[in-house]
């Protein structure tokens, strides 16, 4: 927990706390916030025995605070929960039911809602079904390029909150957060307990909302973003080569997909983030010094941009290559106008391919 909102960090702990079971261990790190998180915390810590309370003196990152949390839970199973979110109602019935499953991480289904939507999900049991292990190495490689991965009626996304995992599990493989990892630092945590043996269950039981808001930590400027991108990628990197040999194949899936989003993040949290404070001439200087280091250059350039199904990410991924700073700049702070751009992408590729269909029968009736 850091700065969180009053009215999100209370219904969070609210979601938590009204699960009745005495088993339940609720470990609260507050990451040095400068509001009246922690205040809140202490106050709810005092009504429930089950919360333990640690309040750090200065601001040390979530993989610190994460794994402050690992060194002093003692249960079962654990889970992550970001301050801001909400865990659907029966969750803790859910992990109980799973017991005796032989399963060290268990993937579960989220809904996202926006700003102050408190929706109640319907929660009937699913028992989770197994992942085998060659799917399981597609996941870790789905993980690592930033690729959506589906399995029944869900999609298996990277993110640690969405996910259960058996303490001894992470423990024995001693899985650590990377504490020099301030973004992104979840998804290396996931590829690592998954590529470390374990047995990997999903279930399309719905027992996370995710929240979404403009005072999100991940919609926040963010300065040091390049340091963390470029840390991101060297990990990122150093996995693939040593776990899939730098296939090329995944190298290229690499490229189009991990590293253009390390890219876009660089534009929308730092370059052209309307909290941004430098003057555009020093922003247009960062800008094309990015686009000139690697392996930003490599995957704008050699991408393939009619891969890429969400056009918004189209657009701004050639406007980069060519290396056009006033459109791009437009675009990242009025994300109106990107949106306006992709509809109308979206229309005039529709009425091409009706017009292709029309032209082939006319071809065929000659």
């Amino acid at each position: 927990m850091y700065n969180v909102e009053e009215e999100y960090l209370k219904a969070c702990l609210d979601s938590v706390v009204k699960e009745k079971a005495h088993q339940l261990e609720i470990i609260i790190v507050d990451d040095g916030s400068e509001n009246n998180s922690a205040d809140i915390c202490r106050a709810y810590a005092e009504k429930d025995e089950r919360i333990i309370f640690i309040g750090l003196e200065t601001n040390r990152g979530v993989s610190f605070a994460r794994n402050t949390i690992i060194e002093q839970a003692s249960g079962k199973w654990m889970c992550f929960l970001d301050a801001d979110d909400l865990l659907c109602d029966g969750f803790y019935e859910t992990v109980m039911k799973n017991e005796n499953l032989n399963a060290d991480v268990i993937y579960y289904n989220y809904k996202t809602v926006k700003g102050n939507e408190t929706p109640v999900i319907k929660n009937d049991y699913v028992r989770p079904v197994p992942i085998r292990a060659h799917a399981v190495k597609n996941l870790c490689i789905c993980h690592l390029c930033a690729v959506p991965s589906s399995t029944g009626n869900m999609t298996l996304v990277a993110g640690v909150a969405t996910k259960i995992f058996r303490l001894d599990y992470i423990k024995k493989n001693h899985l650590r957060f990377l504490e020099d990892l301030r973004k992104a630092e979840d998804r290396l945590f996931v590829v690592t307990a998954l590529s470390s043996g374990g047995k990997v269950y999903y279930s399309e039981q719905y027992l996370y909302l995710y929240r979404i808001h403009q005072s999100s930590a991940s919609r926040r400027f963010n300065k040091d973003i390049l340091k963390t991108t470029d840390k991101y990628l060297e990990y990122s990197e150093e996995i693939i080569n040593r776990t899939f040999k730098g296939n090329q194949s995944l190298r290229e899936l690499y490229l189009e997909n991990r590293v253009t989003t390390a890219l876009l993040d660089n534009f929308e949290l730092n370059i052209f983030h309307k909290n941004n404070s430098a003057s555009r001439v020093q922003r247009k200087r960062e800008f094309l010094a990015l686009i000139e280091k690697e392996p930003y250059k490599t995957a704008v350039e050699s991408v393939k941009l009619e891969n890429y199904m969400i056009r918004e990410k189209r657009i701004l991924l050639w406007n980069a290559r060519k290396r056009n700073f006033f459109l791009l700049n437009l675009l990242c702070k009025y994300n109106i106008m990107l949106r306006f751009i992709s509809a109308g992408m979206n229309r005039y590729e529709k009425y091409a391919l009706q017009m292709g269909k029309i032209i082939k029968r006319i071809i065929k009736v000659k």
